[in-house]
């Protein structure tokens, strides 16, 4: 009906999507630095399980909502970055 509509739409959601993608891998990089990757993967993988209800509390629920903030403050720096460089 609306011809490259959606073509258009998915190109606004990857411009949207990229500080998130970048400040996920970045944070996520230094906790795998930090840990190291199997008890980085063991910490999400706790968490993924209480959260669809198949254990009770992890105990790392803090440290997941830590590493969520600090993602979403990140991506909010490098759009804002990103943006001022576009001007």
């Amino acid at each position: 009906m609306f011809p490259g509509w959606k073509e258009q739409k998915r190109e606004q959601f990857r411009k949207a999507a990229a500080p998130y993608d970048a400040a996920r891998n970045e944070i996520w990089n230094r906790e795998i630095a930090a840990l190291g990757e199997k008890e980085f993967h063991r910490r999400l993988n706790a968490v993924s399980a209480h959260q669809i209800g198949q254990t009770g509390p992890s105990g790392f629920e803090d440290w997941q909502w830590r590493l969520d903030l600090e993602i979403m403050q990140r991506a909010f720096e490098l759009g804002r970055l990103e943006d001022q460089a576009r001007r």
